[in-house]
């Protein structure tokens, strides 16, 4: 009972996922899909490597780059 109780209050908000597209980031995110979830924000520094393959199967609802988020978590203060 736990367990659902647990999905049930990560349903209510959207998750932030930092190192999204790496093994473990990615990893989470899968995890996260088979519970049903896909209210995920994925935070990742992508470059010219491949490493965004590790997403093209997750679903999530948006990306921003980790550069971005800094960005924008300083200019709100919440860093």
């Amino acid at each position: 009972m736990a367990r659902i109780q647990i999905v049930n209050e990560l349903g209510r908000g959207r998750i932030l996922v930092t190192g999204g597209a790496g093994f473990i980031g990615s990893a989470l995110v899968w995890a996260l899909n088979k519970l049903g979830l896909e209210n995920i924000l994925v935070a990742d520094q992508l470059s010219n490597d491949e490493k965004w393959l590790n997403l093209a199967p997750l679903k999530f609802d948006d990306y921003i780059a980790a550069e971005a988020l800094l960005k924008k978590s300083t200019a709100t203060g919440t860093r």
